[in-house]
């Protein structure tokens, strides 16, 4: 589903010459992470307001999403 729309949405851009062509791949790909990192927030949300937890579920998405992005992971060898 996602493959698609971000498929749909890079070459909308393409189309409108926004992007270059030898982009497109690298669009395409942020696009569709993007979409998947949206969809994880609102159904996180999602999740908290049925809990009666929204704020709570917001402010740890506030926390979390940064140190994830600046933490990375750990990669055994």
């Amino acid at each position: 589903m996602f493959v698609k729309l971000s498929e749909y949405i890079t070459q909308r851009l393409e189309n409108e010459k926004v992007i270059q062509p030898d982009n497109r791949e690298l669009y395409r790909y942020g696009f569709q992470q993007g979409l998947i990192l949206l969809l994880n927030f609102v159904t996180s949300v999602i999740i908290g307001v049925i809990f009666g937890k929204a704020l709570e579920s917001v402010l740890i998405l506030a926390t979390y999403i940064p140190l994830r992005s600046y933490a990375g992971g750990h990669h055994s060898d």
